[in-house]
């Protein structure tokens, strides 16, 4: 055996990933449902791709058969021949067949794929190297800090931005304490918290330059042109009052962003059960083309739901934050 051997270690640090914490609410799961059903229903298979990590068997099938009864028809792709080419959405645990498991582990990990998420225990685990997963969600903590780290660092592996967001309760059955540190502290960088388990004295961490890419901690301390202060207060006042802070996008993104918008409004009728009984689908969605117009004038002033409730007062809250961060989410990938 050799004695020439070294010792390499490297903490496992993703500048790419922002990592972000929240409780989880009275609507259960469909807390994540409801975000993730909506993009699909826009964008099909052009959805971010998503691994959502669930702590028990109750859990996947709870989330899984949410995602399931609110796609509808929309969770099988199909051709022009009717005939079934695959699923959006997939569920990987202990008991699925293993037929099906290597052809999810197959899917999730070719980029274009029609597979755009999984729900899925710790079962979904080594050998997943899919480059351009998005997101990775987790219904519950993990046991350990690094777990957790091993399972978001399964997203942004191409090195595009990527978010880890967990959601937590007051369970912390089976959760060691740096664990639920970190799940329950609101004052100290998450980044931080999750480095320094593998980092030895005198070591030190990077973080993002712009600190709302980082965590949702330092995003509060965040003083970039989409997050200053002065800036939000702005938001109050009248939009035609509001100081351009940003560039306009250009044509070919504008372009999509109105696409996208469309988009949106067209997943809206297929939720609605009274579609046959109105004529237009304006009347149907409450969005009007010319809520879609002004919105579209004066995207590059729109910060919030707020801006666009300003700016279109009949629109729904739910309508206004969809597409306020729609828009963000254009901003945000030129960041």
């Amino acid at each position: 055996m050799s004695t020439n051997c070294h010792c390499i270690v490297k903490v496992p640090e993703q500048l790419n990933i922002t990592y972000m914490v929240s409780k989880k609410s009275k609507e259960g799961v469909k807390s994540i449902t409801a975000p993730l059903v909506q993009e699909l229903l826009m964008k099909g298979t052009d959805t971010a791709k998503t691994i959502v990590y669930c702590r028990s068997y109750l859990d996947i099938i709870a989330v899984f058969q949410e995602l399931v009864v609110e796609l509808g028809d929309f969770l099988v792709i199909k051709d022009k021949d009717g005939h079934v080419l695959g699923r959006l959405v997939e569920k990987y645990d202990a008991c699925t067949e293993s037929t099906l498991r290597c052809k999810i582990v197959s899917d999730i990990t070719v980029p274009d794929s029609l597979l755009r998420v999984v729900v899925a225990t710790t079962a979904f685990g080594m050998g997943i190297d899919s480059p351009n997963v998005r997101r990775v969600i987790h219904w519950g903590p993990p046991s350990s800090i690094a777990t957790y780290v091993q399972e978001v660092g399964r997203c942004g592996r191409d090195r595009k931005q990527s978010t880890a967001t967990l959601y937590v309760s007051q369970d912390y059955q089976n959760v060691d304490e740096d664990m639920m540190n970190y799940c329950q502290q609101d004052d100290t960088c998450r980044r931080e918290l999750l480095m320094r388990t593998f980092m030895e004295q005198g070591d030190t961490f990077s973080k993002p330059d712009i600190k709302h890419l980082c965590c949702d901690i330092c995003s509060r301390q965040c003083h970039c042109s989409m997050c200053s202060k002065d800036t939000q207060q702005v938001h109050v006042n009248r939009l035609s009052k509001l100081p351009i802070c940003r560039p306009a996008l250009d044509k070919h993104d504008l372009c999509r962003l109105r696409k996208d918008m469309l988009h949106y409004r067209a997943s809206k009728v297929y939720q609605c059960t009274v579609a046959a009984q109105l004529s237009t689908i304006e009347l149907l969605t409450s969005i009007t083309d010319r809520m879609l117009d002004q919105i579209a004038e004066h995207h590059n002033c729109i910060y919030s739901h707020v801006d666009i409730i300003t700016l279109c007062p009949s629109i729904s809250r739910a309508d206004a934050v969809y597409i306020s961060d729609l828009i963000n989410t254009y901003y945000f990938e030129h960041s």
